[in-house]
């Protein structure tokens, strides 16, 4: 169970016309919240009674869901209890509509809207732990049968796992946030503005960054063509924290510089180092995925070199390439990646791996 009782809401809350016209309701009693809970069939929880008391529903400024698997949903706003507002657990739009008219699954309590106008909806789910207990947050979604994605155990993680969207908070809201914060707001938000991403973090002073916000922004540079820029702060990384992402990065800066040269070139060779060991600690990890992504450098950035070329000084690179990509996968050729301009039309930018 998480409380909000200790909470910082300062920005929480967007309390426009709108909101107040919509979603704010009046102050909230004992008895209100007793009346709501025989009308829902609920008990609701400690937390979101909690954000009642604070305020009774209302949009939000940090809107942005993050979650520890990488899932990623905007809303709009929170229901509060107030009976006499649209969108409210007992209002028009509330939990009654969304159920018996649009034919949500009756497993909670609508608990919040999303930016895409209903077509998905945030809801207490209390299928495991019966209307008397802790109910877990998950998205449900109409567009795809209306399936349910689990977002947080339970409410108060899903609160604290809110943010604002990268193209809304400001330098110093952002330079509140803990690194680790920082890092999954960056990394986790869909169709995110690198421009604004880096600035965020060159604002801060690229002598005042930590090894994770260095990486982040070197992996930014990566995916903006910046591969020189990127390589300059990989290096201002020390070796402590040099885990298998600053190898696979570091090495698809030095893949990109190296992009169509030949196997003598400083930085295809310079990218091969780094890649063989990139390789060794993924393999080591188990981690498959990532393993993956280091070989992808060697395949379709050092694309004019031959494998045996490398076979000799990196046996180990050879070996995992040729074992990663199956028969099917090496029959695709570089003219299958590249368009007229020379650029490879494939993903191979920088994976979402952090």
């Amino acid at each position: 169970m998480s409380h909000l009782k200790d909470f910082n809401w300062t920005g929480f809350w967007k309390d426009t016309d709108y909101a107040f016209e919509s979603y704010i309701g009046r102050e909230v009693t004992d008895e209100d919240i007793k009346n709501a809970e025989a009308k829902l069939g609920y008990t609701l929880p400690t937390a979101y009674i909690e954000l009642l008391k604070n305020h009774n529903g209302g949009v939000v400024n940090k809107n942005c869901f993050i979650n520890d698997d990488d899932d990623c949903v905007y809303i709009t706003g929170i229901y509060g209890i107030d009976r006499d507002k649209k969108y409210s657990l007992l209002g028009e739009m509330g939990n009654e509509f969304w159920i018996s008219k649009v034919k949500y699954p009756p497993i909670g309590i609508v608990v919040a809207d999303t930016i895409s106008g209903g077509h998905d909806m945030v809801f207490l789910d209390y299928r495991e732990c019966g209307p008397t207990g802790e109910p877990k947050v998950v998205r449900v979604d109409q567009e795809c049968d209306y399936s349910i994605t689990p977002l947080a155990d339970n409410f108060g993680d899903f609160i604290k796992n809110l943010y604002f969207n990268i193209e809304d908070i400001t330098d110093e809201e952002f330079q509140e946030l803990s690194d680790t914060e920082k890092v999954k707001l960056l990394n986790e938000q869909e169709g995110i503005d690198f421009k604004r991403a880096m600035e965020l973090l060159t604002n801060i002073g690229i002598d005042n960054l930590s090894p994770i916000l260095l990486s982040s922004l070197g992996r930014m540079y990566n995916n903006s063509g910046r591969a020189a820029e990127a390589i300059d702060l990989f290096e201002r990384i020390d070796e402590a924290h040099r885990d298998w992402s600053w190898y696979y990065r570091c090495g698809y800066a030095h893949g990109m510089l190296g992009y169509g040269k030949s196997y003598e070139s400083e930085h295809v060779q310079k990218a091969l180092q780094l890649i063989e060991t990139g390789i060794k600690m993924t393999k080591e990890a188990h981690l498959d995925k990532q393993l993956v992504w280091c070989c992808e450098v060697v395949k379709y950035h050092l694309f004019k070199i031959k494998p045996k070329e490398y076979k000799v000084d990196y046996p180990l690179v050879y070996e995992t390439i040729k074992n990663v990509f199956d028969k099917k996968n090496s029959k695709d050729t570089i003219e299958d990646k590249v368009t007229t301009e020379g650029k490879v039309t494939g993903d191979i930018n920088e994976c979402e791996e952090d």
